[in-house]
């Protein structure tokens, strides 16, 4: 669906619906009736301009609103399926949905129209716009998930004082909770401790500074930013509680966070975007810490947990400045082409206790260029090992691990296709750092939330517009344990 929530009015159905009635009445008045039915997606003096219809209703009635790129692509798709010649020609009447059972009469007399309202069901599914039938347990589940953060929120918090026999007050609880999470807090990165032997930061063979060494660098900054935040804040909160210092409202906050196993928000404003629960956020930042130290002290890895990057956008860009240096190519005619991998070089992704791989000979072949990237999950959508193509998901499946996928800049010709492009075969998939998809708006047009766009093969019998329609993305993050 859509990735922002957006405030649709009737007076944009109105002046959709009018210019509809004015095109087609048009096209009737030039050719007669008959003219429509035969019409195709050629314009002509004759037939329905459908490619100028979809233009002014998804571009100015309803595009005006839609701020998303990725909705504006949605929007799109969708306009395709309802404004296009097969609409009104296709024998026995056009029918939206696999069951037939949104279908328009076809005849438009008042009676047959009502008739045809009234066989409606009273549920839409989700396989009516184009969405897998999971789609409605993600939502329900999302919407299960804000109304017990709502309920938690305004609920009183316990009093301090006398606990019952064999309880505990909030206070100890939440001394409890810091002290456990500080036991559990890695050391800081020390840069000047960086490996010798396989330096990260070294020049690359070109002579070129090595721009994976800047990065490297910046994410060791940020992330030992985050743990002096969380050592502070830890320690301040335990004083207040045991009442050696005075209890500000942001201790306040956190302590009824750490509560109700929500990560506070002094922590999110420094941290990375998560919607994890504190347990399962605390876990996966000693993973990111130990996969960046394993970076930082043993050399460059084999392959990269992108998941695991503050800013996975920059580390993206780094690489094509790497290929442009060592290949002499400008960047600007540089874009990445992708070979998702066989589930055999999973050896590559960050197990459970945090390192990447570091034998290039645990990965299929040897890779010369760009860098092989693990860690992603697929939302919408599964992935068939056997076809090494995009699969509808499981049920009840929310979410599927991606295998390994090479990211190989190549030089694109001039006035070639965007990344966002659809062709071929292969559906342009939105890669996001969380579930949410949206986020704020960047100067480029995109959320802050998007990452790019990678390109992963459609199944047989389907195309692009299959996937945009089910709102298929992949994750950097999942909301829970990974």
């Amino acid at each position: 669906g859509w990735n922002i929530r957006y405030e649709f009015s009737s007076g944009d159905l109105d002046c959709a619906l009018q210019t509809l009635r004015m095109f087609v009445l048009d096209a009737a008045a030039s050719g007669g009736g008959h003219q429509i039915l035969s019409a195709t997606q050629e314009e002509g003096a004759e037939c329905v301009p459908w490619r100028a219809l979809r233009y002014m209703t998804g571009e100015i009635h309803y595009g005006g609103r839609v701020t998303d790129e990725n909705d504006r692509r949605l929007l799109g798709t969708m306009l395709e399926k309802c404004y296009d010649a097969s609409v009104v020609s296709a024998p026995g009447g056009h029918a939206f949905g696999p069951d037939g059972s949104y279908a328009a009469p076809r005849t438009g007399d008042h009676a047959a129209t009502l008739a045809a309202l009234r066989a409606l069901p009273q549920h839409d599914p989700p396989e009516v716009f184009g969405l897998h039938a999971s789609a409605d347990i993600a939502f329900n589940l999302r919407e299960g998930r804000l109304l017990l953060d709502t309920v938690l929120s305004i609920q009183p918090s316990a009093a301090g004082g006398g606990a019952g026999a064999g309880g505990s007050t909030k206070e100890q609880q939440v001394v409890a909770i810091a002290e456990d999470i500080l036991r559990q807090l890695p050391a800081r990165l020390e840069v000047d401790k960086a490996s010798v032997t396989s330096n990260p930061f070294a020049a690359l063979p070109s002579g070129h500074d090595n721009s994976l060494g800047v990065v490297l660098a910046q994410e060791t900054l940020r992330y030992n930013g985050l743990l002096s935040t969380l050592s502070t804040s830890l320690t301040e909160l335990v004083c207040a509680m045991r009442g050696q210092v005075a209890m500000s409202a942001e201790l306040e906050a956190a302590s009824n966070a750490l509560c109700n196993n929500q990560v506070p928000d002094a922590w999110q404003r420094a941290a990375y975007p998560s919607l994890k629960p504190l347990a399962s956020w605390v876990a996966n930042f000693r993973r990111r810490v130990d996969v960046l130290a394993d970076w930082l002290y043993t050399g460059q890895p084999a392959a990269f947990w992108l998941p695991g990057l503050f800013f996975p956008q920059g580390f993206l860009t780094a690489v094509l400045q790497n290929h442009a240096r060592m290949s002499r190519t400008p960047i600007d005619r540089l874009a990445f082409c992708f070979d998702v991998l066989p589930r055999a070089a999973d050896g590559a992704a960050a197990p459970a206790g945090g390192h990447g791989s570091r034998d290039s000979k645990d990965l299929p072949g040897s890779v010369t260029s760009g860098v092989i990237v693990t860690g992603l999950h697929l939302e919408g959508a599964g992935w068939d090992e056997r076809t090494c193509a995009l699969a509808p998901p499981r049920p009840r499946q929310m979410t599927a691990p991606l295998p390994p996928v090479h990211f190989r800049p190549e030089e694109v010709p001039a006035g070639g296709c965007t990344a966002g492009d659809s062709d071929g075969g292969m559906y342009a998939c939105p890669l996001y750092k969380t579930s949410v998809r949206a986020g704020v708006l960047s100067t480029t047009g995109q959320s802050t939330n998007f990452v790019m766009h990678v390109q992963l093969p459609c199944a047989a019998g389907t195309d692009a517009s299959t996937y945009v329609l089910s709102g298929v993305a992949a994750l950097c993050a999942l909301d829970g344990d990974e």
